[in-house]
């Protein structure tokens, strides 16, 4: 077993080797680390503290220690640079990128996934963990079923700053991405295609229909466009039920591609559905309507998403908020944030003045 002590005398990382002597550590920064080892075999002496020099070319190197008393042996250790998701070694793509660009804008990233033939994203994937800022859409920190897990993954967090450009955009875009809702009409139009061959699934899913149906119902006795509910019912019950068989369903081998693709689309909705109707709280208005498209649906409406966009806040250090928009303040700040101590500045924005063949 082996500690990793920073410059400042600070346990980074403890590394417990496997049956290969194989361990992998948190991603670590540049510079120079003290690998001290605190358990080892009883049978030979422990290894002292000795300093690794991690440099930005560095991928894959080994370095000698020793020899011991015990060991005219030298001792060797191997370091290489994984994929903190993938576990994969950082590939000659991205280490060619790595050691020979310090900015990886659109057509850079363009430019060396061509060259190697990878894909763009996974490459920048492997490269992010890498670098000292990213420019990224709001989806990519926010969103629970998009953000990067890599960074805001479950007991995930880091020496994060959020600099939020646009933000007056976030509010709507967070309504969106913490609200959800399913019709009656994609659970018909399901239970069609499936009932001859996955009867126990078109049997939940009547029962889901039934449920909806009530609704709709009493949707129709008030005469109006929409009714306001205290809460999904019991309809996230059938609906956990729903989203079992749909996953046993989905493992066969031998499904059409076609029949897949559409119980794949209906299994996201259903996940969507059961995620957020977890998050619901005052915060939320729970509704029944009559949609244009989808027919009679239920819906989970985030109102305010700050509550939601304050836990992947907490995964860094700070954050700032910036639009030009963002008017009245107060009404952004309620929405955006929690924390009832951020405060808000106005700056004047400065004044170019452009020749006349600027854009």
């Amino acid at each position: 077993r082996f500690q990793i002590i920073d410059p400042h005398g600070d346990v980074v990382d403890t590394l417990t080797t496997d049956e290969k002597g194989e361990a992998t550590s948190i991603p670590l920064a540049i510079g120079v680390y003290t690998l001290h080892q605190t358990y080892g075999d009883p049978k030979h002496e422990m290894m002292e503290d000795e300093d690794v020099v991690l440099i930005k070319s560095d991928v894959q190197k080994t370095v000698t220690f020793g020899p011991y008393n015990d060991d005219e042996k030298m001792i060797e250790i191997e370091l290489t640079k994984r994929s903190k998701e993938t576990k994969k070694l950082l590939n000659d793509a991205v280490y060619e990128l790595w050691t020979t660009k310090s900015r990886y804008d659109r057509e850079t990233i363009r430019e060396q996934a061509e060259k190697w033939q990878v894909c763009p994203f996974e490459m920048c994937l492997d490269l992010s963990i890498w670098v000292d800022g990213i420019i990224c859409d709001y989806n990519y920190v926010f969103d629970p079923n998009v953000h990067l897990k890599r960074f805001f993954g479950e007991n995930i967090s880091g020496d994060y700053i959020f600099l939020i450009d646009e933000a007056h955009n976030l509010v709507e875009r967070g309504r969106e991405m913490y609200s959800a809702g399913i019709s009656r009409q994609s659970l018909v139009a399901l239970r069609k295609k499936i009932r001859k061959r996955f009867s126990k699934l078109a049997r939940t899913l009547d029962k889901a229909n039934r449920q909806m149906m009530e609704l709709e119902e009493n949707l129709a006795e008030t005469g109006k466009g929409y009714q306001v509910l205290p809460n999904p019912g019991v309809l996230p019950i059938t609906f956990l039920t729903i989203s079992g068989e749909l996953e046993e369903i989905l493992e066969e081998k031998e499904l059409e591609e076609e029949l897949r693709r559409e119980i794949l689309e209906f299994y996201f909705i259903v996940r969507d559905f059961l995620n957020v109707s977890e998050l619901v709280d005052e915060n939320y208005v729970v509704y029944t309507e009559n949609n244009a498209e989808e027919g009679f649906r239920l819906r989970l409406f985030c109102v305010n998403p700050a509550e939601n966009l304050g836990e992947y806040l907490k995964k860094g250090k700070s954050a700032i908020f910036f639009s030009a928009t963002m008017f009245p303040m107060l009404y952004y700040r309620e929405l955006l944030t929690t924390d009832r101590d951020a405060y808000g500045i106005y700056v004047q924005s400065p004044c170019l003045l452009y020749t006349s063949d600027a854009a």
